[in-house]
């Protein structure tokens, strides 16, 4: 990078090699974008649409970059700690395996991570996002590793989401698109609304209330897996068990629409199933309860051909 008036389409802007002469191409996919000690502190503002490979900044680079459209990356993404990041209208949009580093810097602007196929992605540190955060492809599976995602503008998944990274939901809106789950720990720790049918939940992932303000008015938990319910501080709209597995309840699990299941299912914990809504159940299915405060409501129980233990 050469200094030049900032703007990313300006040849100006850039130089082939570090410390270079300015004039070149501006970037365009597939290129190596660098931030650099020789890069003299510039500024750079993403005012249109962009692509490049991966974007590096090393060294005492301390310009700021600013996001006003959307960035497409291929590859690995390093932020430093002495760089500003700025912007709200703009995205920065991952679409292939890589390494992300914030740097401790927030991502001021929205963050799409929307893969070319199934892959993955990894952080190197905890990153929080301002704007919305949208992961998954249709029909692929989307792994994130490591460190959390603390994400204050809300959290959209289009496909199952995967991996040991942790989102903290801190604001905004948390929805799923389709049927795949996010399969991922998630906490809600903020003023948050819940929109729609959430699917959510995966083996040994647990879905946590931590703190604040959790909107459900007429949305729906579906847990189509295996996973840990820590939830006590909500009353969900409703919750779906779509799955014949066993469900872990580390604390009560509160509704006030309908508990509904078509399959088999079993409890286990210190938590109890608390309604007060009602509990629909379909047919001749089996609902164990180990170590469970068992089932306490007020509403109406629908249980045709129960057979319960």
């Amino acid at each position: 990078m050469a200094g030049g008036d900032g703007i990313w389409t300006n040849t100006n802007n850039w130089a082939a090699t570090d410390g270079g002469a300015s004039g070149q191409t501006a970037p365009v996919a597939g290129d190596v974008v660098a931030f650099t000690s020789l890069s003299a502190n510039a500024n750079m503002t993403v005012a249109a649409p962009a692509a490049c490979a991966s974007l590096i900044m090393s060294g005492t680079y301390a310009g700021a970059l600013t996001f006003n459209s959307t960035l497409t990356l291929t590859s690995t993404v390093t932020f430093l700690s002495t760089c500003t990041i700025a912007g709200t209208a703009g995205t920065l949009k991952l679409t292939d395996t890589a390494t992300i580093t914030s740097g401790g810097k927030t991502l001021t602007c929205a963050l799409l991570i929307n893969p070319v196929g199934s892959r993955t992605f990894t952080l190197a540190d905890n990153w929080t996002v301002t704007g919305l955060v949208t992961v998954g492809t249709a029909a692929v599976t989307t792994t994130i590793n490591a460190n959390q995602i603390s994400c204050n503008g809300g959290l959209t998944n289009t496909a199952f989401v995967t991996g040991t990274t942790k989102f903290v939901l801190g604001g905004g809106t948390w929805q799923t698109t389709g049927t795949q789950p996010t399969g991922s720990d998630v906490d809600l720790a903020g003023t948050v609304t819940v929109s729609g049918a959430v699917y959510w939940g995966a083996a040994g992932k647990v879905l946590r209330y931590v703190s604040g303000t959790i909107t459900v008015a007429g949305s729906t938990l579906t847990l189509p897996a295996a996973c840990t319910l820590d939830t006590t501080g909500i009353i969900w709209a409703g919750v779906t068990c779509s799955g014949a597995v066993t469900y872990t309840l580390s604390s009560n699990l509160a509704w006030s629409g309908t508990l509904t299941s078509s399959a088999a299912m079993t409890f286990t914990g210190a938590g109890t199933l608390v309604g007060p809504g009602n509990v629909t159940l379909s047919g001749a299915i089996t609902v164990t309860l180990n170590n469970t405060g068992g089932l306490v409501t007020t509403g109406t129980l629908t249980w045709p051909n129960a057979a319960a233990t």
